[in-house]
């Protein structure tokens, strides 16, 4: 009986790490973010789903899969493109994002879905450099607390308790004193956000799940601490105007949604 239990014990461990080698097959990603879109207007590209707004010239969302066999891979020379798939009369160029600024202050063409996330293969990590996937970050911004917040989401996909994550990401309009100011830049009128938001969803090896949001200020002065920029599920939704992670159970929903910041 005590060699049974060893053999089980060893199988068990034997299986436990062999799914930690295993990457998920590309199929298996693919229908577990249809699952989890917030909306069906979405192109599917290498990097995951990306939904594009044709109001503001920019990403509406982009929802991508992250694990410990995601690679990651550095950036040469920028390389953003017209998406095909977005009608030219309301689609961005490059040229809309050459030399541009607000009020002298230069601005990137930002990732909303990051190169550095899918180093897997070349044609993933340029599926990221359509401007479907992009929006106006300030430069600072673009370079400093966001890319931080990217940093993050690679480190929380290799812990070992942690089987994958799924990360939403959007540019966003946000009132403020019964106000919104909209700055625009190129010849399509790209909107420029006034803050930029990130969920994700941490699906653990024990099954459970854990929910996060950062709302963060387009500001290149952004210098507060990351957890200083976490929000509540439902407090993006209001912003954005979309149902964040649609495929929760209504008790999920619950535990998840109306969960304050920490």
């Amino acid at each position: 009986m005590m060699i049974s239990r060893i053999r089980l014990l060893t199988l068990g461990l034997l299986l436990s790490l062999t799914s930690l080698c295993l990457a998920t097959p590309r199929d298996d990603r693919d229908d577990e973010l249809a699952k989890w879109a917030p909306t069906k207007d979405y192109y599917a590209r290498p990097f995951g789903l990306v939904s594009f707004n044709g109001m503001t010239r920019t990403s509406r969302y982009t929802l991508e899969w992250l694990d410990r066999h995601s690679k990651t891979r550095d950036r040469g020379s920028i390389k953003f493109h017209k998406d095909p798939d977005v009608p030219n009369e309301f689609g961005p160029s490059p040229a809309d994002y050459a030399g541009a600024n607000v009020a002298g202050r230069p601005l990137d063409i930002g990732h909303q879905a990051a190169y550095g996330n899918h180093g897997q293969s070349q044609d993933e990590a340029d599926s990221t450099e359509t401007l479907a996937n992009a929006c106006p970050q300030y430069a600072g911004f673009n370079r400093g607390k966001w890319k931080s917040l990217e940093e993050l989401n690679r480190q929380q996909a290799q812990r070992l308790d942690v089987d994958h994550l799924l990360v939403f990401t959007a540019p966003a309009w946000i009132v403020e004193a019964d106000m919104i100011h909209i700055s625009t830049i190129g010849k399509h009128h790209v909107w420029v956000p006034t803050h930029c938001i990130k969920s994700v969803l941490i699906f653990r090896t024990d099954r459970s799940i854990e929910a996060l949001c950062w709302r963060l200020p387009n500001d290149p002065e952004a210098s507060a601490s990351l957890d200083e920029y976490l929000v509540s599920i439902d407090d993006a939704e209001g912003d954005l105007g979309l149902d964040l992670w649609p495929a929760f159970s209504a008790d999920d929903e619950r535990r998840f949604e109306r969960r304050a910041a920490k």
